[in-house]
């Protein structure tokens, strides 16, 4: 994006949420919404921005080998005189090669509460990131993932 806008008022709230984390919480673990971030065979980095025109919405999707995947409100003010497509960068840190996607892809049109508060239950999220794990172990002989449940 242009540097006017990335430091248009727009973005003072993740300005913010960078700069004083404790003040506001704009990023939330989502494994509902993030479906799309992983292939479950390989690990792969992932960033995706996808804008809501009709709610001014500008959401951040992030993955980290494809295991752990947050959503993160980047604007709840955002302005366009259109509706764009999403900004998606993919990339595999076994191959070190980026990863070609859809250009036609569409993300999963969230609203604010998606984001900061997804509904997914404990047992959601072990089993998504046991399948993350196992795509890892496939790529290392040294790494093993010993499962282990979240503790209340």
């Amino acid at each position: 994006m242009p540097k006017n806008v990335v430091f248009s008022s727009s973005f003072d709230a993740l300005r913010l949420y960078i700069r004083e984390p404790n003040n506001i919480n704009l990023a939330s673990a989502n494994y509902i919404n993030t479906c799309f971030m992983t292939d479950y065979v390989r690990p792969i980095h992932k960033i995706h921005i996808a804008f809501n025109r009709g709610q001014g919405i500008l959401i951040g999707f992030v993955s980290i080998f494809g295991i752990y995947r947050f959503t993160i409100l980047l604007s709840e003010a955002f302005k366009s005189g259109l509706e764009w497509p999403g900004l998606d960068y993919t990339f595999d840190p076994v191959r070190q090669k980026e990863v070609l996607g859809n250009d036609n892809f569409r993300a999963p049109r969230l609203t604010k509460e998606d984001i900061l508060r997804p509904k997914h239950s404990k047992e959601l999220v072990q089993r998504e990131l046991d399948k993350g794990y196992k795509a890892l172990e496939t790529y290392s002989q040294n790494f093993k993932h010993l499962g282990g449940e979240f503790s209340e």
